[in-house]
């Protein structure tokens, strides 16, 4: 993987450490920035586990919605 594409997806990493700590509006703000940059490894945020406490969000359901991820796949909020 090229230093471009590894930096690239980073955004999915630091959201997801964010969530950990409990500072969902710091982990949507790094969804966000992910999204924006088509980052690849979106397409696993619904089904990654290290997400689970924001799929109550409608922050959530919005951005599996704009990756395009079907709601037959998507988990239940």
């Amino acid at each position: 993987m090229a230093d471009a594409e590894k930096s690239h997806d980073r955004s999915v990493v630091i959201a997801s450490v964010y969530t950990a700590l409990g500072m969902k509006d710091a982990a949507f703000s790094w969804l966000e920035r992910a999204f924006q940059d088509h980052e690849t490894t979106l397409v696993n945020l619904a089904a990654g586990p290290e997400f689970e406490t924001l799929r109550s969000d409608r922050r959530f359901r919005d951005l599996v919605r704009r990756i395009g991820i079907p709601d037959a796949l998507a988990p239940p909020a």
